[in-house]
Order: structure tokens, then sequence, then C-alpha cells
């Protein structure tokens, strides 16, 4: 995808402001009750947010660079601006136009994936105020996937690419690419197993999975049991902490603990109930305790304890729900969801002879049957070689396109790509 953003047309004089604005294209749905307002020149650290009730922010800002410790040093700046000129600010979103690597590259010793975490906890112990903005990101594939969820999708890349994404041509350029740069310099000896794997753990419903889910689920639980109303009035937000407590009961009836086949995860519905919890999270936080004399009250002091230990409580929770959802936004979440995956991406620097095969398998009589454009590698696996005529290539690229715009009629299969 990576290079599909390195293509996006120019517009209002740079490619810069083009991918701006497609950001802004795609993003989110405003909550209820919450404002949107889109920034100018100059931004204030921000392209676009949100503004609750209570004065609460949520901000997005977009960086287009391909080079990690560029993007870095961008992040820390704006970064930098909003905590210095948007105190409510509670959220800053990245939006950049390459997936993070998981793995090291060349002589580097961490990834930049790595790269970024370990820089966004210092950032929070270095720059004063920036401890309370939650740091997220959106690489180019989740702005892949808003695109190809947009209802104008076709407008908007007709607009920014002046051609169709996800095409049949488009599959068949792709998988080009992909068969190149493969080369010949791989050796199954250096398989190591990567994060997207965990993906073909939602697919099946495997035990890891449910795991998984359950954990976040339990620590979303536990965040919400320290937060009742009796232990938080006299601060402005009584009824705001009793919609939470609400909310959090409705929540764990309505998120189950687990969901047996031949019933899917209901991702949709899941992420309704968790949204509409963090929202009233979110307007439940109270008004910072008031400046006050050297002299305080017993009142005054039991006051501010309060608000105080709500902010912490609801902060805390928050962070469980930002865990769940994201863990929802994921790619096993969502093919236990859909019953399908789709994997894309361009081959990694450790070139692989390959092999890309169209193959279905059934793993038991009674567990799901899958179809899967695969890589074969020489001395693993079926040891198949490449073939190089363009007839391969466009039956390939026709499978896959069929995987995607035919899922009605492989409803009862689930497909892997």
């Amino acid at each position: 995808m990576a290079t599909d953003f390195k293509t996006i047309r120019a517009w209002d004089g740079s490619q810069d402001r083009a991918f701006e604005e497609l950001c802004y294209q795609l993003r989110d749905a405003t909550p209820a009750g919450a404002c949107l307002i889109k920034t100018g020149d100059p931004d204030g650290g921000l392209e676009w947010y949100i503004r609750y009730g209570n004065g609460v922010e949520w901000g997005w800002q977009a960086k287009y660079s391909f080079n990690v410790d560029t993007l870095l040093k961008l992040m820390e700046r704006s970064l930098k601006t909003v905590v210095a000129k948007r105190p409510n600010c509670r959220k800053l979103t990245f939006c950049i136009p390459f997936d993070l690597p998981d793995a090291p590259g060349g002589s580097e010793r961490k990834s930049a994936r790595e790269k970024f975490e370990d820089r966004k906890k210092a950032w929070s112990k270095r720059i004063d105020g920036a401890d309370r903005v939650s740091v997220e990101l959106i690489s180019a594939g989740g702005l892949l996937e808003l695109l190809t969820q947009h209802p104008n999708e076709r407008g908007i890349t007709w607009f920014f690419w002046d051609k169709e994404v996800f095409s049949k041509d488009w599959l068949v350029k792709r998988l080009s690419v992909t068969l190149k740069a493969a080369g010949e310099r791989y050796s199954p000896a250096l398989h190591v197993d990567l994060p997207v794997a965990f993906s073909l753990e939602g697919l099946t419903g495997s035990k890891l999975f449910w795991d998984r889910y359950r954990e976040r689920r339990a620590n979303v639980l536990a965040a919400t049991a320290p937060i009742e109303r009796r232990a938080f009035t006299g601060i402005g937000v009584t009824s705001e902490v009793a919609r939470v407590r609400a909310l959090s009961t409705e929540w764990e009836e309505r998120v189950p603990d687990l969901i047996l086949p031949p019933q899917r995860l209901p991702r949709d519905r899941l992420l309704d109930h968790s949204q509409t919890l963090r929202d009233a999270v979110w307007r439940a936080y109270p008004e910072p305790p008031p400046r006050r004399g050297a002299k305080r009250t017993k009142k005054q002091t039991e006051f501010d304890n309060r608000r105080r230990s709500l902010d912490h409580y609801l902060t805390r929770l928050t962070s469980a729900l930002d865990e769940f959802i994201a863990f929802l936004d994921a790619g096993a979440a969502r093919a236990a969801d859909h019953g399908a995956l789709l994997l894309t991406g361009e081959a990694g620097r450790a070139r692989r002879t390959c092999s890309a095969t169209s193959a279905s398998a059934r793993s038991n009589p009674t567990g799901p049957q899958w179809s899967c454009l695969v890589v074969d590698c020489p001395g693993g696996g079926s040891g198949l070689t490449a073939p190089s005529t363009s007839d391969f290539h466009k039956s390939a690229a026709r499978h896959c396109w069929e995987a995607c715009v035919s899922p009605r009629r492989r409803r009862k299969r689930r497909s892997c790509s």
C-alpha cells in the first residue's frame, strides 16, 4: 500500500496536503453529542478534532513521510504543540502512509514498530503534559480498510489517484511486484513467525483467540468495578458517573464471554457497545481541582481527592476499553466476524523464492473450509516452483479478485488470500 500512497496526486500544491485531505475524508463518524472542527493553518498541532460537551478533545494529525525517523521527529513536534496549545486534548491519533515493520531492517537493532512504541513512552516522561495525551496510530493498512468500506470509495479513489484501487488490474500489478521482490535469497531456515499469523487464530476461532478476547474483556470489567456514583458525589459529574455505571452493567451483559460456532463474533455490535461506554466515560471526567490557597478545608480536600481518584479510574477504564476496541479492530477479530481473511502487502526485505498457488483444504469434517493464495518455499510444503507466465499472474489475481467480490456466493466457505 505504501506504493499507492507514494503515487497519490498532488492537491493544493503538494502530496502532503492531498494525504491530509484523504485522511480527513476517511475519518470516523463524529460521536453523538460531540462537534467536529477542521482546522486551517496554523493548525495548532491538529488537522481536525472532535470536542465533547465537557470540553475534552480528541485530535488527528496526518504525517506524509515514508521514513520512520523523520516521522517520529514530526510526531514529537506536533505533540509538543498540542500539549502547549490544547490543554483539553486527551487523545492524538497520527495517520501515516505506510505500515510499521515489526522486524528490524538491515543493520538496525530495533524495528520501526519498536522505535514508535519506545518513543511514545519517552514522550510521556520527557514532554511536560504529554502524559495526559493518549497517542494512537492509523497506518496504511488501516487507511486502506477505511477506504474500501467508505460509501464514496470510488469517488475518493478517482479523485486522489485517478484510478481504481483493488481492481483486477491493481491486483495483477501488486502480485507482479510481490513475485519480483521475492527474488531468490530466502531460505526456510530464516523463517520467523509474524504477528499477522494471529489473524488465522481468529479465522478458526481457536482457544488462543478466545483466551486473548476474554483477557481484554476481563480487564474492562475490572476497571469498571471502582466506579460507583455514591463514591463520587459533589464534584459535578454525579449523573455522568451513574450513566457510566449503568452502561458498564449493560456492557457486561451484552458483550459475551464466549461465542460458540456456528455463530460468529458480532464485531460491529460489540464495537457499538464499547464505543458507547467509552463516550460516556469521556463525558464523566471531572473538572480539574480548582487552585486553592495554602489553607484548604477538610471538605475541599475531600472533593479534590474525589476528583483525582475518579480521573484515575476513568483513565484506567479508557485504557482497557481502548485495548478491547483495538482487539476488535485487528485482523483476527475481523476474520472471526466475516469468516474470511485477506492478507495484503509487499514482500519483505529477506526476499523469497516463492510460488503463488491457489489451493483449498479442510482440516476436519466439521471444521472450516478455506481457500488460500499461498507462498511456498523450496524445501518445505509442496516445494513448487514459481511459474513465470503472464497467464499464471492473471489467474492468481483473478482468484483473489473473485474471493473479494463474491462473499455471498462463498458464504459457506472461509477464504484466506
